[in-house]
């Protein structure tokens, strides 16, 4: 089953936005775990995009 443009643009968003999330706690000093639970959650994402 073929992903609408719409789907794949979602998904890019959902992406987008783990990433930006990432930099910005990064920026911050968050505590890594944190950090590390939201790439992991962008890996995913990744893996559901392909």
């Amino acid at each position: 089953m073929q992903a609408s443009k719409k789907d794949v643009l979602n998904r890019l968003a959902t992406i987008e936005g783990h990433l930006k999330g990432i930099r910005k706690m990064v920026d911050e000093d968050q505590y890594c775990v944190d950090i590390l639970k939201q790439s992991y959650a962008v890996e995913r994402a990744l893996q559901k995009f392909e």
